[in-house]
């Protein structure tokens, strides 16, 4: 695993997402990524991990806890309810 910096830990966060790791997304959600990065496409890592080819359980359960901690988070002004990727998807 790749050293967590601040300028890398939210893009750890969407690859191990889409990957299904989730003892390393709990390490970079706890290093203080931010659930509510979205990659150029406009997709957040609950996002990601939905998506994947082989969804893994856990990090689901995990990205969808903190995504209803912060089910509307003025910082980034993200409606967690409602967001939609570049082609009109929803994680949920």
């Amino acid at each position: 695993m790749p050293d967590i910096t601040d300028e890398n830990k939210n893009a750890l966060l969407l690859r191990y997402a889409s990957n299904g790791a989730a003892p390393l997304v709990r390490v970079v959600l706890q290093a203080g990524a931010n659930a509510a990065h979205t990659d150029v496409d406009g997709q957040t890592a609950l996002m990601h991990a939905v998506l994947s080819d082989n969804p893994d359980e856990t990090v689901v359960a995990d990205l969808r806890e903190k995504t209803v901690m912060g089910l509307r988070d003025a910082v980034h002004g993200l409606d967690w309810t409602t967001h939609q990727d570049k082609d009109g998807k929803t994680a949920l």
